[in-house]
């Protein structure tokens, strides 16, 4: 199997990056060689270079203005040049957001969508004990701030985009229950994947959790 986009689809705090992780782990295992594309990487260095914060009010506006200013498939084309440039056996998009971004992925053949869905609370709490974000490391981030992000408009569409997803994992459970839920999933899309030989490698699930 080679050039496969695997999308994964995510509130924030749902473990998207956990789950990306893992699947490329797998797939590596395997001999398989994957890509890890981000976009809000690529809005992080963007802030980074202009010296901005990375909170999650400054990617909001800078995801807002390159899609209103470049058009609403400036994210899925730089996408399609990280493909284009690296082509690798299978690529990982973590955080699909946009309708723009779940079109491209159903464009490109083969591929499938994941969906990331995961308790609210659940999930402010992970963002609660992470420190990734600017403000998350400088103040204490509230249920009610959590929820006004969650309306803004790339959030806004994550749960509808979710609806038309291949595989939905519930990423509310245990460790144990999201690598067998992954491992179902690759085997259904025809990437060998086998737990013996992840076991035989040592694999530590520990910077999963």
């Amino acid at each position: 199997m080679s050039n496969y986009l695997l999308g994964f689809i995510g509130g924030r705090g749902s473990g998207k990056s956990s789950a990306v992780r893992f699947a490329a782990d797998i797939l590596e295992a395997n001999g398989c060689a994957t890509n890890v594309v981000r976009p809000s990487r690529l809005l992080e260095d963007t802030l980074d270079i202009w010296h901005l914060d990375r909170t999650t009010s400054n990617l909001q506006k800078l995801s807002r203005l390159l899609r209103e200013e470049f058009g609403k498939n400036t994210i899925p084309n730089a996408i399609s040049r990280i493909l284009i440039e690296r082509e690798p056996c299978v690529t990982l998009w973590d955080g699909i957001r946009w309708y723009e971004d779940e079109q491209y992925v159903r464009s490109m053949k083969p591929s499938a969508l994941i969906y990331l869905k995961t308790d609210k609370r659940l999930r402010f709490q992970r963002i609660s004990a992470r420190f990734e974000k600017f403000e998350e490391i400088n103040s204490k981030i509230t249920l009610d701030k959590f929820e006004l992000s969650e309306l803004e408009e790339n959030e806004a569409y994550i749960a509808d985009i979710g609806t038309r997803a291949d595989y939905t994992i519930d990423n509310s459970k245990s460790i144990i229950d999201l690598i067998l839920a992954h491992f179902q999933i690759m085997r259904s899309i025809k990437i060998t994947a086998y737990l013996a030989l992840i076991l035989w490698r040592g694999l530590d699930i520990s910077h999963y959790s």
